[in-house]
């Protein structure tokens, strides 16, 4: 009887150990995601030109703005109600950040700093007239391969991962297809109210 209780005061204290290393595993992971990300001087990539963008229109959270050392430097927000869109500036590229200049068109509300990159970060693509063509490049000149090539204008916005000289490197899924490359700056319309014509 006493190996029996023993056995189960065993066990039982390895389930409580395994639960105490599960919930120690789920908040370090939470507390990854909400800590700020302190950028090295080696990651970031200087450009003398900048790329714009837009806060997908659809994307209503805050987005925490930082300095170089991590610290909270305030936030951005999409405004749905007032229809209250943020346009972004990007200066500079670090692995895991833009370095943004960011404002709300409307209320013209503005702040710079570091933000994480994200899919909600991106441009409208200029094809819009039928059977335009829209190429995605290996390389951020039009001298370099096509990567892609997108035959319909896609409405949905861009994803933009890094930039150079006003290129930016884009990613779309659309009707199953995926679509990534180097997006020319005259094929770019980072506008969340309209069209670029």
């Amino acid at each position: 009887m006493k190996s029996i209780q023993a056995s189960l005061i065993i066990i039982f204290s390895l389930f409580v150990i395994s639960c105490e290393n599960e919930k120690k595993t789920i908040s370090q992971v939470e507390n990854i995601e909400e800590t700020n990300v302190v950028v090295k001087q080696e990651e970031i990539i200087e450009e003398s030109f900048e790329a714009n963008a837009v806060i997908n229109f659809e994307y209503t959270e805050r987005i925490i703005v930082q300095d170089l050392n991590g610290n909270e430097l305030g936030f951005l927000q999409n405004n749905e109600e007032t229809e209250d869109y943020v346009s972004l500036s990007i200066e500079k590229d670090s692995l895991q950040l833009f370095y943004v200049k960011a404002v709300t068109e409307i209320a013209r509300t503005n702040i710079e700093g570091w933000i994480r990159k994200a899919n909600y970060i991106g441009t409208y693509a200029r094809n819009y007239e039928d059977g335009q063509v829209l190429n995605l490049y290996e390389e951020p000149n039009k001298k370099s391969k096509v990567q892609s090539t997108v035959t319909e204008w896609i409405p949905d916005l861009y994803t933009i991962t890094e930039f150079n000289n006003n290129w930016v490197f884009v990613n779309v899924d659309y009707e199953g297809e995926k679509y990534s490359g180097w997006l020319e700056p005259e094929m770019q319309c980072p506008n969340s109210y309209t069209t670029c014509n």
